[in-house]
């Protein structure tokens, strides 16, 4: 379009009479190759300006995306432990940052609901007021009160949650447990994984239990 710019000087004369007086349209009457090589030239270094601009908007998504993929935090599941013995038990699980950025705004949560679903469930809920820097590991513990008694099986998930601002949690990890209880007064030492079936049952009834509070349960992988 801009190159086409001294071609549309006869039509502007026709329009505006008095524009053969302004220098400039005076100057490609008079030179029309040179008014060529000008808007060649205004055309090229307005595109040089523009093009990076433009690439940096389109790709400023992205750019964001892979950045706090790349330098935000990160977490991984270490392991499990059941702790103690009848009237001190706890029941503990390890995970840590590998990200290369700090984990801000961390919340974890531990629910427990029996393994026949047949009461509602409890959830310990804490949020971390530290930060939790690179290759920084941090242990979740829900410490049993009435262990003295017998407890039946139960259904364990460790849930973790940590995003930019309070509230504003970008990422959720959620693992789910079987442990086995007290028994006679042997505590199972031992927290097992369990099947996906087993999983989409604890999800389903956790939600009927608790309603719109509830997060979506997270898609299998």
């Amino acid at each position: 379009m801009t190159t086409l710019l001294p071609d549309l000087i006869p039509v502007s004369l026709a329009l505006v009479p008095s524009a053969k007086n302004w220098s400039l349209l005076e100057f490609a009457i008079h030179h029309p190759v040179r008014a060529h090589l000008l808007a060649v030239c205004v055309a090229v270094v307005v595109y040089i300006f523009y093009a990076p601009y433009r690439l940096y908007r389109e790709t400023s998504s992205e750019r964001d995306e892979l950045r706090d993929r790349v330098t935000g935090a990160n977490l991984r599941f270490m392991r499990t432990e059941v702790i103690g013995s009848p009237g001190d038990v706890r029941l503990c699980a390890y995970a840590e940052n590998v990200g290369t950025g700090p984990m801000r705004n961390l919340v974890t949560t531990i629910l427990t609901v029996n393994q026949l679903l047949d009461e509602p469930p409890a959830i310990d809920r804490f949020e971390h007021a530290n930060e939790f820097s690179p290759a920084s590991p941090f242990p979740s513990t829900l410490t049993l009160d009435d262990s003295n008694n017998d407890i039946p099986p139960k259904y364990i998930r460790f849930g973790y949650q940590y995003g930019p601002a309070p509230g504003q949690h970008t990422n959720t990890h959620e693992f789910l447990f079987r442990w086995g209880g007290i028994t006679n007064g042997q505590v199972q030492a031992e927290l097992n994984h369990v099947s996906i079936a087993e999983k989409d049952a604890v999800d389903q009834f956790v939600r009927q239990q608790l309603g719109p509070q509830q997060p979506p349960p997270i898609p299998h992988t």
